[in-house]
């Protein structure tokens, strides 16, 4: 079984998200906190500032009608809780790479599934996908169809575009994020 969450890999008492006795793995897809930012902001209704608060807050948390709750953390506590998970192997995939070299980057993610659980290796196969899940058709079967996890913008698949955050974002509030994301950023590239 194959299970998405926006979970944060974190251990409540003694209660665990998962253990390596229900995981063989995860693949962790991760994106520059400041595209993040605008996303979130569309995705959840708030203003930038206020989103912000709740990204950089270790008690952030998601609530939406197809889900109860998701406990996320911050940016950084999200991204670390996968990172340090040691129980399972965790491939970690950068939003970016998927955007800018879609076809490594989903054959390495190809190439992890086989490895923990023995997926079938068809790059025709994969050609096709990435043909079918282009982003400029992924919004338009939203279009056509809705999308369970929308949120309060028009459309969950609003724009796809990285370094949005230029355009869009204070700077001011850049700085914020450089700062209170710093580690993070500098380890995965972003800065």
């Amino acid at each position: 079984n194959f299970v998405k969450t926006h979970n944060s890999m974190c251990t409540i008492g003694p209660y665990k998200f998962t253990t390596n006795k229900n995981t063989v793995g995860g693949i962790y897809l991760v994106r520059d906190p400041r595209d993040v930012l605008v996303s979130y902001s569309h995705h959840v209704g708030l203003n930038y500032e206020t989103a912000f608060v709740h990204m950089s807050s270790s008690d952030n948390y998601e609530s939406t009608e197809t889900h109860k709750i998701s406990l996320l953390g911050s940016w950084a506590d999200h991204y670390n809780s996968w990172k340090n998970y040691k129980s399972s192997k965790i491939l970690i995939i950068k939003y970016e790479d998927m955007v800018s070299n879609e076809f490594n980057t989903f054959l390495k993610i190809i190439n992890y599934l086989h490895h923990i659980d023995g997926a079938e290796k068809n790059e025709d196969k994969l050609k096709e996908s990435l043909k079918k899940t282009k982003f400029e058709e992924l919004q338009k079967m939203e279009k056509k169809q809705g999308f369970i996890e929308k949120g309060k913008s028009e459309l969950f698949f609003r724009k796809g575009k990285t370094g949005s955050w230029k355009d869009e974002l204070s700077v001011d509030l850049i700085k914020k994020v450089e700062k209170v994301f710093y580690k993070e950023m500098v380890e995965l590239g972003y800065l």
